[in-house]
């Protein structure tokens, strides 16, 4: 309104309902009169702050609901006679009010929203839940940066299973409850209220740091750490709330390691045996269930390690012929190479990755790699073992792949930008590469599989 009417006095009137002045005499330092999200704040005084601030070429931002919202207003109401933004303007200031109501319980106090929302948008269980976590926490600001951080990157769905793994951790008797209820039922008893206001906190601020990539441990940090980044790219996501359940319990470094080191073999095993989500799903309450009664690594039957049965299926599906157009390819060979880094490490994990088969998939009739495995069939197999797989970060020319092994090795696998990874520039040390070789290479990595999904959590 302040920029949209055309006289100078009335929109420096309007200006002081925005802005206020420094007085030196009450102590008041030049702010805008309303504060609103932290992110959002600095914006907000730049465009109250000065007359025309609403101008779109003002808003240097391109992706802010408050630039949206001027340039709506703007475009809705591009034909509206200036004595209609005036006589609006005077309404609002001589007729309008804001009114607090306070209510003294959670069930009121939704009663009341809905009474007096009718024309409005609904309160939604995800609303009660950050409003009360927000307004009774000490840190609530700080706090309800994180939600909105965390609510722009999920959906609402995410964010209310999310929301409903913390409810279901304070009170396991409310699974299967819709969320609306079960927050309802929590709110109506001060112990599960004040359980579930310090989990969804302790859970907002881990999950930050999990976003981040260092939970800030000192002593075996960059252990840990490296961990997180492979268990952050999985294919799934199920994971993530076992973890922050752990870590709300203030696990030490030593137990953070083995326990995620047990998660990571878990997760590991579920991708190379093809698990579908409802079959995950299940496997992780259950270990949350095990980190609440505190017997999740201490118990051999613990759901956190694969079973026997388990890791025969695995080792069998690692040790046979790897179609190329298997799921599990991809990670396993990421997990692979990350276990064979000497030390912790330090950059992004790379998911635009070229799986390269090193005794190629269908070598030229005049390739040497004929002559060397003239058996079609034994060719095919040993080309799809995982001893003959190598990653390089983008795809090679078609051509090369039909290089004799000396010319690709020392072209393509011994370059720079392969020698990023571990488990392809292992293959500068191979002279040749026979059915000797490659078999040799095999057994080598089905060893550190083996190591990953074996890891010594168990207490001695």
């Amino acid at each position: 309104m302040r920029d949209l009417v055309s006289s100078a006095e009335f929109a420096e009137g309007l200006q002081q309902h925005l802005w206020r002045n420094e007085n030196p005499a009450s102590n008041w330092v030049s702010t805008a009169r309303i504060k609103v999200r932290k992110q959002d704040q600095e914006l907000y005084e730049v465009i109250v702050g000065s007359f025309q601030g609403t101008a779109p070429n003002q808003i240097n931002c391109f992706d802010c609901p408050l630039r949206d919202v001027a340039v709506r207003i703007r475009s809705d109401v591009k034909n509206v006679s200036v004595d209609y933004w005036k006589r609006l303007a005077q309404f609002i200031l001589t007729n309008c009010h804001v009114i607090l109501i306070n209510t003294t319980n959670i069930d009121d106090g939704y009663r009341l929203f809905r009474s007096i929302n009718t024309l409005g948008q609904p309160l939604t269980d995800l609303d009660i839940a950050r409003s009360h976590v927000i307004a009774n926490t000490e840190n609530g600001e700080e706090l309800a940066n994180i939600w909105d951080h965390i609510a722009e990157s999920l959906s609402q769905e995410e964010l209310r299973g999310y929301v409903y793994s913390a409810v279901s951790f304070v009170d396991p008797d409310l699974e299967g409850l819709d969320l609306h209820q079960a927050m309802r039922d929590i709110l109506r008893q001060p112990l599960a209220e004040y359980k579930l206001r310090k989990t969804l906190a302790s859970f907002l601020e881990f999950h930050k740091k999990i976003d981040e990539g260092d939970l800030g441990f000192s002593v075996g940090g960059p252990k840990i750490n490296l961990i997180l980044k492979y268990l952050k790219v999985l294919p799934f996501d199920h994971w993530r709330a076992g973890t922050l359940l752990w870590l709300s319990r203030s696990p030490d470094a030593a137990q953070t390691l083995r326990f995620l080191r047990a998660l990571d073999a878990l997760c590991t095993g579920l991708v190379v045996l093809g698990s579908v989500t409802n079959t995950i799903g299940n496997r992780f309450r259950k270990i949350r269930a095990r980190i609440e009664t505190g017997t999740v690594l201490s118990d051999p039957s613990s759901e956190i390690y694969l079973t026997n049965s388990e890791k025969e299926k695995i080792r069998e599906r690692l040790s046979s012929p790897i179609s190329p157009k298997a799921k599990f390819l991809r990670y396993v060979m990421l997990r692979l190479n990350a276990e064979m880094l000497d030390k912790a490490f330090e950059g992004e994990v790379k998911l635009d990755i070229e799986i390269e088969h090193v005794l190629p998939q269908k070598p030229s009739p005049k390739s040497v790699w004929i002559d060397d495995f003239p058996d079609r069939h034994r060719r095919l197999l040993l080309c799809q073992l995982l001893g003959n797989l190598a990653i390089l970060s983008k795809p090679i020319n078609i051509r090369a792949k039909n290089y004799d092994f000396h010319k690709k090795r020392d072209a393509i696998f011994g370059t720079s930008g392969s020698n990023t990874f571990p488990v392809t520039a292992d293959l500068v040390h191979y002279q040749t590469w026979t059915e000797k070789e490659i078999l040799l290479r095999h057994e080598k990595l089905l060893r550190i599989a083996e190591r990953v999904m074996n890891p010594a959590v168990l207490p001695q």
